[in-house]
């Protein structure tokens, strides 16, 4: 199932980015202590699936000793340019209490990535954490 986030339009609509239809599929993985969820985009070229992007969608990671950590993030395409789109990616880390899952105070660490669409894949920019972090 296409995701919301690769275009706003219409869900009758063919899903385009860069005149291919991208799809997007969540792979969830994980093992002791960890459990992840990241997001794929896809499309096919001449017959054959290619990987445009992929990135993190939720992470839980528990670590010996006590403490959990969750990151969450999401992406949202922009296509000013239709042909040269760009991806914003951004992930949000905190702290949570290991016996409830509630969040422990403190401040979160949001960082963002830009990517470029060249050659038919996503390619990250240099960008520096958002301000007020």
């Amino acid at each position: 199932m296409n995701h919301s986030e690769i275009d706003k339009t219409d869900d009758t609509e063919p899903r385009l980015l860069a005149e291919k239809r991208i799809f997007e599929t969540v792979q969830h993985t994980g093992g002791s202590g960890i459990c992840v969820y990241e997001a794929n985009l896809w499309y096919l070229d001449k017959g054959r699936l290619v990987k445009a992007w992929e990135g993190l969608l939720q992470e839980t990671v528990s670590v010996p000793g006590g403490q959990l950590f969750r990151t969450v993030g999401s992406y949202q395409v922009v296509h000013d340019d239709e042909a040269k789109p760009l991806l914003y990616h951004w992930t949000t880390k905190q702290e949570l209490n290991p016996d409830t899952g509630e969040l422990l105070p403190g401040m979160p660490e949001t960082s963002l990535q830009m990517y470029r669409w060249e050659n038919g894949v996503f390619v990250p920019m240099n960008v520096e954490k958002p301000s007020g972090q």
